[in-house]
This record gives structure tokens, C-alpha cells and sequence, in this order.
């Protein structure tokens, strides 16, 4: 059986990442902890109303997949979300503004976050017992990694906030660092990334791993902790403008070109 073949952003997606590097006042990639390990990663970016996953996306090395909840990959789901929730009952706008709106997001959203690689995931009350929804996020993720994907995971509880400072993570993401662990017999690195808006930068930290010989729930708990600490430790840098002197990797300050390790 032939394995999967390896995931490459379509056409349209590339060219939106190389267009968005162009544009004056651009963002840069920093990168603070100086020896990333070679091979897939999770990069786990503070959301802040958009702005990480973006960033993410235009400024990450290679092609990672970003995590992407479900109604924005399918088209009458996305135009339920953004006429029923995100332009009328989050941002307040009159329906009939909201409908061409949500219309014409419904219409570019999916098919832009597919051409990026994302991969589907459900809330809690879009799970139906025995339909498999969890286990293909997982499968889909567990795969991405096999072939040495880096994935983007922004588990912010409080998605639509754009504090600088991280709140409540979930934490059901971490155990791909147990499954990668047993699988490939070395550890998954989990990378922070936290977007300084002020100096138009994406900023990576230290990675967290997973401490094995303890039960999964703690282990889990344990890595949340850190990770939270390290997104806020990189948000309190970008407010100081300590970051400005910080070690970088040779050529972190540009976009890594597409297919960069």
C-alpha cells in the first residue's frame, strides 16, 4: 500500500502567502529560542481575534496545516457562522448588511482554508457518538506529522479576544505528543508563538514537551502550564521591546521561502 502523499498548499494559497510577505510594512518571524529542532512540530499561537493564525500562515517555515473549526470549511456551515453569529450577534451589524456579507465570506473562506491544508475540528456539541468526527482530526493530524507536517493549533479558550495576555488553554491537543512519542520514539515539540502587533512581528519561544512516566491528564496539565507562561513571557517581551536584541536564527527576520524545513 502506498503511503499518503504529502500535503502541499494549492496554488491560490501560495500565492496569498507570497503576496501577503510583499506588502509594505510586512510582518516578521522571530525567532527567540535559538536551536528549534529539526523535524514537525505544533506550533501552539496565541489567536487574538485572527491576528495569530494569520500570521501564522503567512510567516511560518514550510507548509504547515492549521487546526480550523469545521463550519469554515464547509460552505452552508460558514454562512450559518458568520450571518447567525460573527456579522449579526458578535459585531452587531443589521441583517440586511450581514446577509451579502456572510455570503460572500461563505463563498472564500472554505476554500481558501482547504487550500491551506486545514484539517477539520468539532466542538463538543458537533460530536455525534459512532460518527467519527474526533478520530478523523485525529487520523488526519497524526498523519500530517508522519510526514514530517507541522501543524498550527491555536487552543485559546477565549479565541475572540485580542488581549495580548494568554487565558485558558484546552488541552485535548497535547496528546499528540504521547501518540508521537510511542509512534516515533522521540518527542514532539510543541513551539509557542505569540504576534507582537506593535512591531508587526511573529515571535517563536522555547518549545514545551510532554513529561512521560505520569498519567496523560497530568502530563497534559503540566504542558498547558508552561505553554501558557511561555505565550505570556513572549507577549511581556514584545510589550517591553526586549525582543528588539534577542538571539535569532540567520535569515529569521524574513518569511521562510515555501517547502523550508
Amino acid at each position: 500500500m502506498n503511503p499518503p502523499k504529502h500535503h502541499v498548499w494549492r496554488p491560490f494559497a501560495r500565492l496569498l502567502r507570497r503576496l501577503l510577505t510583499l506588502l509594505p510594512g510586512r510582518w516578521r518571524l522571530v525567532q527567540l529560542f535559538p536551536h528549534l529542532p529539526a523535524g514537525p512540530c505544533v506550533y501552539v499561537v496565541h489567536h487574538q481575534n485572527l491576528t495569530g493564525p494569520a500570521a501564522a500562515l503567512a510567516l511560518l517555515p514550510g507548509q504547515p496545516r492549521p487546526w480550523v473549526l469545521c463550519p469554515f470549511l464547509q460552505r452552508r456551515a460558514c454562512f450559518d457562522q458568520y450571518y447567525g453569529y460573527t456579522f449579526t450577534r458578535r459585531f452587531g451589524w443589521p441583517r440586511p448588511l450581514a446577509l451579502p456579507a456572510a455570503a460572500l465570506a461563505a463563498a472564500l473562506v472554505p476554500p481558501l482554508l482547504r487550500g491551506f491544508g486545514a484539517i477539520p475540528v468539532y466542538r463538543a456539541a458537533q460530536n455525534r457518538p459512532g460518527d467519527g468526527r474526533l478520530r478523523r482530526t485525529w487520523q488526519l493530524s497524526r498523519q500530517a506529522l508522519a510526514r514530517g507536517e507541522s501543524l498550527i493549533i491555536c487552543p485559546d479558550v477565549a479565541y475572540a479576544s485580542s488581549a495580548v495576555c494568554t487565558g485558558a488553554l484546552y488541552q485535548g491537543f497535547l496528546a499528540l505528543g504521547r501518540d508521537y512519542q510511542r509512534r516515533r520514539q522521540r518527542p514532539l515539540p510543541f513551539v509557542p508563538a505569540v504576534c507582537d502587533k506593535a512591531g508587526r512581528r511573529l515571535l517563536l519561544g522555547e518549545p514545551v514537551y510532554l513529561q512521560p512516566g505520569q498519567p496523560l491528564a497530568s502530563q497534559k496539565a503540566q504542558a498547558a502550564a508552561l505553554l501558557a507562561s511561555r505565550l505570556n513571557g513572549l507577549a511581556a517581551l514584545a510589550a517591553g521591546g526586549a525582543a528588539a536584541n534577542a538571539p535569532r536564527k540567520p535569515g529569521g527576520l524574513s518569511p521562510a521561502p515555501d517547502g523550508a524545513a
